[in-house]
């Protein structure tokens, strides 16, 4: 936390200077943490190198870490998009990620200014590595006495090095650490557990370890009565074979006295008891006495007794290239001088001090860690020793990405029983003891696959596993696109799936791409060859998952064909008809003459013509052409005779007009008066009439019509029309009028019509 603030005050500082540029800062991820300098094995064995990306960050799983894109500027937008772990938000900075349990995981920050002119992307993987689980118990139990010896018992898992804080003032980095309260009150003792070797301090002293920790914490209540309390002699520092006395100012009416690493002289029972210490590490004085028990019956001394043989505290199996922390126990003016065979290197001071750090090379091997010792005041010397086995780590080896329907292999370092967590989504589902396994995988998710060495002994860790991603593949949408082209053409076609992302590759046959559209290449132009065989085929890659080819075989449009009437008549409109696809406006007719003319549907596949015949020829050559090809056909255009209306008679007389068609023998004869048809008796060669007007006659001989009009005029009479009588031409209102009309002329050659309109209606 200490670190958080200096950066983010440093941020305060510089965020004014940024902000007078006009151009985009260098934008940095940071931890709240410092950089972790920790050696890893490379993956080709080399010691010391990182077999990360440069770019990549150390983080532990199931730990909350803070991250910080640095400057952190005012007015600008920071979205956040995490794997392997759970942002607290999309958008802010800084942001507390909290990791999982897998191996990987991935950081992006997507950064744009207010006015869009900055924007920039920073990327990073994050290794997750194991944490330790930490964990702790005492006894007696809360509440306890002051003066009372309490014993704490490391339950952790996964941890190296520990730091103890008991709350009062005082601190061990003992594994299991005894401590007296010598004060009543409420204590919390706190417990950090480290799966790495550390330089330890206080945690707000702390600067940024490589590897894990994990904290745990517990509150002890101690009571104003005082325990069980042990006296030991004037001489704090001992030797083998020195002799020592311990006494108890408590009054109990039974006590019990009891030592390791030495020998009680006399009785076992009394207030005091005399010890000589002939034994080995660790030296221990236990009395045990029935005291009431309000403030417990039991307490425990650990004694300074430098033996001549010791064995360091510190693990006797270790992982190339890893850091370990030996000790023995800190003794009053003694001194320390470690060594260690073989090409291993103790990190820090090797004299004077009662722990060391050694890092392992990277050869296995057995080595031997010895410690010569020496107290000048007491004068007991000796030496400690502790044979420690390198040996190789049990390893998992694969991918960490997979795609659904594809195989997978793991292997490990040595013969090993295998899980995958969850249980399906797999094939097989269940595996035999084997240096590796083998299936398919089913179902996208995230896997954890685990391996547990049958071997313990020959490596330095028994368990390994890693987390696998399992992704869908893409399903591709039938391809858009026409599926009948002409040869040469260029068309485009266009593809879809159920997934955003990725990119379309296209596979043409026949043909080229002459371009691509769209950000993901989901259209493409193609120019197509003149010849064949024609096929389009697609697939999409979607964060390396590629779908199933969907393609479609192309053809090229066939040879056309049309229907429609090869014989006409002359003045005839014939419709004709093609039935073979063609591309749009791909119809083209054409006449090889004059005897026709196309009145409409020129590049569809249905025209109109109306032929015209001809006095010098009476055929035409009828072409459609399509890119698929041509075909031709004669249409014969047959005349009719030449026909004329003949008339006779007059419409005044009786009899009316006659009017006559030149031809005979026509199949049928529709004559029109005013463009009306008139029906039959009409229907033959000759028709009386006694009505002007215009006349049609339309006479169908051998398949073909002939076509005349005539107009009929009305026609007067050369005279002047009188009406005489000889009766009374006036009368009264009441009279009854009775009177002879006469016509002049009257004569039998007219036909008279009387009526007493004051028009005519009739003539």
């Amino acid at each position: 936390m200490k670190k958080l603030l200096y950066i983010l005050f440093f941020i305060c500082l510089v965020q004014p200077l940024l902000a007078q540029k006009n151009c985009c800062p260098d934008f940095r991820l940071v931890s709240d943490m410092g950089p972790c300098k920790e050696k890893i094995d490379h993956p080709n064995g080399g010691p010391g190198q990182n077999p990360e990306k440069p770019d990549s960050l150390l983080a532990c799983r199931g730990a909350d870490q803070t991250y910080m894109i640095f400057p952190n500027m005012p007015g600008f937008t920071y979205t956040w998009t995490v794997t392997g772990g759970t942002a607290a938000g999309a958008v802010g900075n800084p942001m507390l990620i909290t990791w999982g349990n897998g191996t990987n995981g991935s950081i992006q920050v997507v950064i744009s200014s207010s006015d869009g002119l900055c924007k920039d992307t920073i990327k990073t993987l994050v290794s997750l590595k194991d944490s330790p689980t930490a964990g702790f118990t005492f006894t007696p139990a809360s509440p306890l006495c002051f003066n009372q010896n309490i014993s704490f018992t490391n339950t952790s898992v996964g941890g190296v090095a520990y730091y103890w804080d008991f709350g009062d003032g005082t601190t061990s980095t003992q594994t299991n650490p005894n401590h007296t309260f010598t004060t009543p009150g409420t204590y919390t003792v706190t417990m950090v557990a480290y799966n790495k070797p550390v330089s330890i301090k206080p945690p707000q002293e702390q600067e940024r370890e490589c590897g894990c920790r994990d904290t745990v914490r517990q509150t002890i209540t101690i009571k104003p009565e005082s325990g069980l309390v042990i006296e030991p002699g004037c001489k704090q520092m001992l030797c083998k074979g020195d002799t020592a006395t311990y006494c108890t100012p408590n009054n109990c009416s039974s006590m019990n006295w009891t030592v390791t690493g030495g020998t009680i002289i006399g009785s076992d029972k009394g207030q005091c008891i005399k010890v000589v210490w002939n034994g080995s590490y660790p030296a221990t004085v236990t009395l045990n006495g029935n005291c009431g028990g309000a403030c417990g019956n039991s307490t425990t001394i650990n004694v300074p007794v430098l033996y001549p043989t010791m064995t360091p505290l510190g693990s006797i199996k270790v992982c190339p290239n890893t850091m370990t922390t030996y000790s023995l126990p800190e003794m009053p003016g003694t001194f320390y001088n470690w060594t260690v065979t073989g090409p291993n290197n103790i990190i820090g001071a090797n004299q004077n001090t009662a722990d060391i750090d050694i890092l392992w090379s990277n050869t296995p091997g057995t080595y031997t860690i010895e410690c010569d010792y020496k107290n000048p005041h007491t004068g007991c010397s000796g030496k400690a020793s502790l044979k420690v086995d390198v040996v190789p780590p049990f390893k998992i080896a694969g991918l960490p990405k997979y795609c659904v329907g594809k195989p997978f292999t793991f292997i490990a370092s040595g013969n090993a029983s295998w899980t995958i967590s969850p249980t399906s989504g797999f094939s097989p589902t269940t595996f035999s003891n084997g240096t590796s396994i083998s299936g398919t995988w089913n179902t996208p998710g995230t896997y954890t696959v685990t391996a547990t060495t049958t071997n313990p002994l020959g490596f330095c860790n028994t368990i390994a596993s890693m987390q696998v991603d399992v992704l869908d593949n893409p399903v591709l949408s039938p391809i858009a696109g026409p599926i009948m082209i002409c040869p040469g053409s260029t068309v485009m076609y266009a593809a879809t799936s159920n997934m955003s992302g990725g990119f379309f590759n296209w596979n043409i046959i026949g043909g080229g791409i002459t371009s691509y559209m769209g950000s993901q290449y989901d259209s493409v132009m193609v120019s197509w060859n003149n010849t064949g065989p024609y096929k389009v085929e697609v697939t999409q890659n979607v964060n390396g998952c590629v779908s199933a080819p969907v393609s479609v075989n192309v053809n090229t449009y066939t040879a056309p064909q049309f229907s429609g009437n090869l014989t006409s008549c002359m003045d005839e409109v014939v419709t004709y008809t093609s039935t073979t696809p063609a591309p749009p406006g791909g119809y083209n007719w054409t006449l090889s003459n004059g005897l026709g003319t196309i009145l409409n549907g020129q590049g569809t596949n249905l025209v109109q013509i109306l032929w015209h015949g001809s006095t010098v020829g009476n055929t035409c050559l009828l072409t459609l052409t399509t890119c698929g090809g041509s075909i031709s056909q004669t249409v014969t255009i047959s005349s009719p005779p030449p026909l004329t209306i003949t008339k006779a008679g007059s419409l005044c007389s009786s009899t009316g007009l006659t009017l006559t068609s030149s031809i005979s023998g026509g199949t049928s004869y529709n004559w029109y008066l005013n463009s009306v048809l008139l029906g039959p008796p009409h229907n033959t060669q000759s028709i009386n009439i006694t009505q002007a007007g215009v006349y049609n006659l339309e006479v169908l001989i051998n398949g073909c019509t002939a076509k005349a009009s005539i107009v009929v005029p009305e026609e007067k009479l050369n005279l002047s029309a009188a009406l005489s009588t000889q009766d009374r031409t006036v009368w009264g209102c009441r009279d009854t009028i009775n009177t002879t009309l006469n016509a002049i002329p009257n004569s039998g050659l007219y036909c008279y019509q009387w009526f007493k309109s004051l028009s005519p209606r009739n003539r």
